[in-house]
């Protein structure tokens, strides 16, 4: 027994297919969001005030409020200059390409209505981890490369300005509003890029293609559907991105050392911030497993793996009608 429907290619389509396979497996989900996801968000919730209060131990006359990236910059005159948040960057980094792994390895499985189970999960993490790692890596070199052959032009252009003898007054109006404008462009390209590189590391955790050849793979597959991509990172940065970043003002300073959990506010802040991040998180991971999906029913790619599911000898229970394969008819608009 399979479902058919005809869907559109669009964000409310992509988020109402996540919504199906997450409450289809809602357990395991929630499982491989406590085990990554929850801790993420804790830490990023808790970090600026924890930082302030062992750098208070040091220096009482710290300023406060400091944002994240403030607490982040190496103060000299700190026993704690770099150690702190290279040890947190690492440890947010790790658990984040393991929770990455691990629920598309989930949702692209439970997109076709097979058993997922949490040790599977945690075993494709041996096999995917370096790879999503390198992946990652090449996507920022590739990144840096962008900006530096902008920033090369940029200097080019300079030059040639003052060969022809122009005096560019800088902090001038005409100065500003050409600065105004680079920025932009340079903000449209860099998103161009992301919403180019945005199935990368799916492709590693499905294809077990990593590095350039996943960021390759990636621009292959998602065009045609690159606004719909586009609408995705929107949604991640309003429910991930721009959360995270209201979080990164420390809410309280305790005086007097670690007392800081008896604020009730505190705790508040840190119990809802959490597990909304945690969520849209989750949400997010897996819509992009899922526009992969999308992606490659619209390349024609996806028929022939869904007529070999069918093929095999599967049975259905009258309880497990929101388990079953889901086939997909996409609908551009």
């Amino acid at each position: 027994m399979a479902s058919s429907s005809a869907e559109p290619i669009n964000l409310t389509g992509i988020l109402y297919e996540t919504k199906r396979i997450i409450n289809a497996h809602s357990r395991h989900f929630l499982a491989l969001a406590l085990i990554s996801l929850l801790p993420i968000s804790f830490s990023i919730t808790i970090y600026p005030t924890l930082l302030l209060q062992l750098q208070s131990l040091f220096n009482n006359n710290l300023p406060y409020p400091k944002t994240l990236i403030l607490l982040s910059t190496p103060n000299p005159n700190s026993p704690l200059p770099l150690i702190a948040p290279i040890i947190f960057s690492i440890f947010i980094a790790f658990l984040f390409i393991c929770g990455v792994s691990s629920i598309t390895y989930s949702t692209f499985h439970g997109f076709y209505g097979r058993p997922v189970r949490l040790i599977s999960s945690m075993k494709c993490l041996i096999w995917n981890v370096v790879p999503v790692v390198f992946t990652v890596f090449c996507e920022v070199l590739f990144v840096f490369l962008v900006v530096a052959v902008i920033g090369f032009f940029m200097f080019c252009f300079g030059l040639i300005v003052s060969c022809f003898g122009v005096n560019v007054e800088y902090g001038s109006v005409w100065y500003n509003w050409f600065m105004l404008v680079f920025v932009i462009g340079l903000v449209l390209v860099l998103v161009y890029v992301q919403v180019h590189c945005t199935l990368a590391c799916v492709v590693v955790v499905v294809e077990s293609k990593w590095g350039f050849e996943a960021l390759r793979r990636s621009g292959v597959l998602i065009k045609g559907m690159r606004l719909v991509s586009l609408w995705l990172l929107l949604f991640g940065c309003v429910t991930v991105v721009f959360p995270l970043w209201l979080n990164s003002v420390p809410l309280v300073r305790f005086e007097g050392g670690f007392d800081f959990w008896k604020s009730a506010g505190f705790v508040a802040q840190t119990v809802l911030s959490s597990s909304f991040v945690t969520l849209f998180m989750l949400i997010c991971i897996s819509t992009n497993a899922v526009l992969y999906m999308y992606c490659k029913a619209l390349h024609g790619e996806l028929a022939s793996e869904i007529a070999e599911e069918f093929a095999r000898d599967y049975f259905s229970l009258p309880f497990d009608d929101e388990k079953v394969p889901h086939i997909v008819t996409v609908v551009q608009a």
